[in-house]
């Protein structure tokens, strides 16, 4: 039952990651 929750919590880090990933590219010249 736990692997549901472990699986939609790592699911979530791998987007947040992403869009951090995303803005950091996207946005190169703003500090």
């Amino acid at each position: 039952m736990k692997k549901r929750i472990t699986f939609i919590v790592f699911s979530v880090l791998i987007i947040v990651a992403l869009y951090v990933l995303y803005c950091f590219n996207y946005i190169p010249h703003k500090k």
